[in-house]
């Protein structure tokens, strides 16, 4: 009779480990998700930077001979090369964000499917040995 205690005990140490591991496998799902909306609110601010970047108009001249001044005006010129400059580098910032957020997504859907597996692999188990805690009249509630 003892050995049967004996496996109940184990029995029932496996069933709460069992337990236990879905109850991290869904913390792990929750940061996750929390990583992916961060990287996504990350990329919007990018969009909503590189919209504000382009909005903004470069003087322009009402006849020629001011356009030409406007063009040959050193402070016009180094100003319109920094904002050229801001313009590429925001882009390709929201080219790296983009790339990021696309393989923190899959990396992420590719993890939860597999913890969504796993998950109700450690749910039969847990039937399982329940049913075998059943069978030998022990009652784990």
């Amino acid at each position: 009779f003892g050995d049967l205690i004996q496996g109940n005990t184990r029995l029932e140490r496996k069933v709460t480990g069992l337990e236990f591991a879905g109850q991290q496998q869904d913390k792990e799902v929750a940061q996750f998700k929390q990583t992916i909306e961060k990287l996504e609110k990350k990329l919007s601010e990018a969009f909503a930077n590189q919209r504000a970047v382009a909005a903004i108009e470069m003087p322009q001249a009402s006849s020629p001979n001011e356009q030409r001044a406007l063009d040959e005006d050193p402070v016009i010129q180094k100003e319109r090369e920094r904002l050229s400059f801001l313009q590429q580098e925001c882009e390709e910032k929201m080219r790296e964000m983009y790339i990021q957020s696309s393989l923190e997504r899959a990396k992420a859907s590719r993890e939860q499917t597999e913890l969504h597996h796993q998950k109700e692999q450690l749910e039969e188990q847990i039937r399982v040995l329940e049913m075998e805690l059943r069978r030998h009249g022990i009652d784990r509630k």
